[in-house]
């Protein structure tokens, strides 16, 4: 017995996409058919609201 992964959003199976390290969604309405975004370095290395003031 083949089990197939499934959505935790809508159930629907999962199929693997190359070039990504996660599978997607097979239906196209549910928001995780679409990948992620790429991380933006400007966001992501300038972050100045976590750190702690000494």
């Amino acid at each position: 017995m083949e089990t197939t992964k499934k959505c935790f959003l809508c159930g629907r199976p999962m199929k693997q996409q190359e070039g990504l390290l996660y599978e997607l969604c097979t239906n196209p309405e549910c928001p995780r058919s679409q990948p992620l975004p790429e991380p933006n370095s400007a966001t992501e290395g300038d972050r100045t609201d976590n750190k702690v003031a000494t």
